[in-house]
């Protein structure tokens, strides 16, 4: 009996965000012969270089143009004290 997985919603919003660390390594760590696998934008027909970008301007974002703030989910537990630090954000006590 053959099984199939097709992806969940979750998993489909999971794509960009490995397609943008693959973009990663292949800038920090490709290998000598070339990048191991490319991206070809389907709507354009271009081969693509996958950038996370602001959802309101499309410029691409980089750590010194972002300033994080506290959300209004946001609370001190394990761990999350160390990345507000790293971030710069007062977390709520």
């Amino acid at each position: 009996m053959r099984y199939s997985y097709g992806l969940t919603d979750a998993g489909k919003e999971l794509v960009p965000i490995l397609m943008a660390l693959t973009a990663w390594g292949d800038r920090w760590a490709t290998p000598p012969a070339g990048q191991p696998i490319r991206f070809t934008h389907t709507t354009c027909g271009k081969v693509t270089t996958p950038t996370v970008c602001c959802s309101e301007c499309g410029d691409p974002l980089r750590m010194d143009d972002v300033e994080p703030s506290p959300g209004p989910g946001g609370r001190t537990a394990p761990g999350t004290a160390l990345i507000a630090t790293v971030l710069g954000v007062e977390p709520k006590l």
